[in-house]
Formats: C-alpha cells, structure tokens, sequence
C-alpha cells in the first residue's frame, strides 16, 4: 500500500492570531487526520510557539518574505522559493494544497498546479473578492487564482457571487459555512442573565454585533445610524462584542 498523501495549506495568517478567517481554517483542518495535514504560513503573531506544540498537525513557521513572493524580490529569489517549495511538496507527499488567502497564496497554489500538476483549493471569505472590483490589477490576478482553482470554498453565497463575477467557476464552489465549536460555545443562561443585567439589557431590542474592531467591519456606520434607529424604536440598545485597533476610536 502506498504512502498516504498529505494536505498543504498555504496561509498568510494563522492562530493564535484572532480573527474569522483564522478560526475557520484552523477548525476545518482540525477535523481531518492531523496525520496528513501540513501547514505553512508566516504568521508569527501572539505565543505561536505554545500553540504549535499543542496544536494536533505540523505547523511550519517560514520568514514572511517567502510566501510574499508574490510581491516581493527578484526573479533568483523566487526561484529559491519554488525550489524550496517544491522539496516540501515531494518530502511530505502533498496531493492537495489549500490556499488560504487569494493574493498571494493562491498565486502560489496557481504556480503549483501548473509546475507540478498540484490540485489546489481557494478558500474566499469576502474581502478578497470584494476589494478586487476597485482595484484592475489585484482584481486581474484575482481572476486568475478562483479560475484556475479546482475548487473554490466560500463562506456565503453573496462571497461566492462575488468570486463567480471575478472568474470562479460556479460548478467548482463549494460553500461551507463558519460554524461553532460547540465543545467551547454552549447555552449558559446565568452568564447570559448577567450580560443582561450589567448592561441593562432587560426588556431592551438588542442590535448586537459580533466581530475584530476594525474600521472595514463597520461598527462605525451602526452607531451613526443609532440616533434614527432611536426615534423609531427607542428601547433599543447598541452591543459590540469584540476587540482590536479600532476600539478607542470607537
């Protein structure tokens, strides 16, 4: 029997970091055996290494400008990169590479495939396929990665809209939506009742939103809109959970 082939995701970012696209790849490659998964990202955020020595499949941790090849240095680097690569897919058997952001890890996972015959599948999570429709160059080569992919994971059906516009084939999406990790998040009504009393919740309408404080996220644009949401509903109450960069300004 042959040796089993592994899977390679290809990340710009990764836990510990805290953020959506983080916790769902990381949760996804959770549940296949840890046995055949290899991640590779830059991503040197936080207490990594506390966290690779936990986490159940091979993380590796490279220099940032590798997987920005795409960007960054000259044609002798790059080539130093897929030479680099290209050993790592041979060493670990890869049969499947996973790209986690389209620019530039699907650009590598483009190169991959067309090097060494590597399937690969693009992961969209709605700001890569969005931000494209301003932007002629990123949107050009934004197109090629969704339309070279074997297949394209999307969250919701307006991201996969979107990467069907961009070129994304549409017998190719698959959407696989966030979900929750029930072992860690479950019902506890004497916490929810606590929420409730330490912000004056009770017998309010509750706007609640869930997300990093950043400006892209828009909580800016709900507490602008409070005061004419208040004329019409005026029990109504604001509630943002989260944490980042934006928080003061917020």
């Amino acid at each position: 029997m042959g040796k089993q082939w592994r899977h390679l995701l290809i990340t710009q970012t990764f836990p510990p970091r805290v953020g959506g696209r983080e916790a769902y790849l990381y949760h996804l490659f959770s549940r296949l055996d840890p046995a055949r998964v290899v991640v590779l990202t830059p991503d040197r955020e936080g207490d990594w290494a506390a966290f690779d020595g936990d986490c159940p499949f091979r993380v590796m941790r490279v220099s940032s400008g590798g997987l920005r090849w795409f960007y960054e240095g000259g044609r002798r680097r790059r080539l130093r990169w897929f030479a680099y690569l290209a050993a790592l897919c041979l060493r670990h058997n890869v049969g499947l590479v996973h790209c986690g952001v389209a620019l530039p890890d699907g650009m590598t996972g483009l190169l991959l495939k067309q090097t060494l015959g590597l399937p690969y599948v693009q992961y969209v999570f709605g700001l890569e396929v969005a931000r494209p429709a301003l932007e002629p160059w990123t949107r050009e080569r934004v197109g090629w990665v969704l339309g070279g992919a074997d297949r394209v994971v999307a969250i919701s059906q307006s991201t996969a809209d979107l990467a069907t516009r961009l070129g994304a084939r549409p017998d190719r999406i698959a959407l696989v939506s966030p979900g929750v990790d029930v072992a860690f998040y479950h019902p506890d009504p004497e916490a929810g009742a606590m929420v409730r009393q330490r912000h004056g919740l009770n017998g309010r309408k509750v706007v609640l939103t869930l997300g990093r404080l950043v400006p892209r996220k828009g909580q800016d644009l709900v507490i602008r809109a409070l005061p004419t949401v208040l004329r019409e509903v005026p029990e109504t109450v604001y509630l943002i959970a989260g944490s980042g960069p934006d928080r003061g300004r917020l």
